[in-house]
């Protein structure tokens, strides 16, 4: 019975293994992918930077705005930033015990 249970055990990890393998390929392609896309685009300029920034900083108000607009998506900002607030405590509790 031991040897039946290692074994099961033994194909789990196997196509734990596999899976990840198979993951890292297809991460490793899309990075060749886009690095051959890359390899034709022009350099970026700091003004390309800047209007980049400025487009993510307004598209992510806009969400902010659509979230405190509706009550159940309110709800899970607040319960998301609880959490964070009470594990940033946490740990400045445990930097002051030394």
């Amino acid at each position: 019975m031991k040897e039946r249970k290692e074994n099961v055990k033994g194909k789990g990890i196997f196509k734990a293994k596999r899976a990840k393998v198979m993951l890292m390929t297809a991460i490793t392609a899309m990075f060749v992918a886009a690095g051959n896309v890359m390899a034709f685009a022009a350099p970026a300029t700091i003004g390309d930077v800047v209007t980049a920034a400025s487009d993510v900083t307004s598209i992510v108000g806009t969400i902010f705005d659509l979230m405190t607009a509706n009550p159940l998506l309110m709800f899970f900002l607040a319960a998301s930033l609880l959490g964070v607030g009470i594990a940033i405590f946490r740990k400045l509790r445990g930097a002051t015990k030394g």
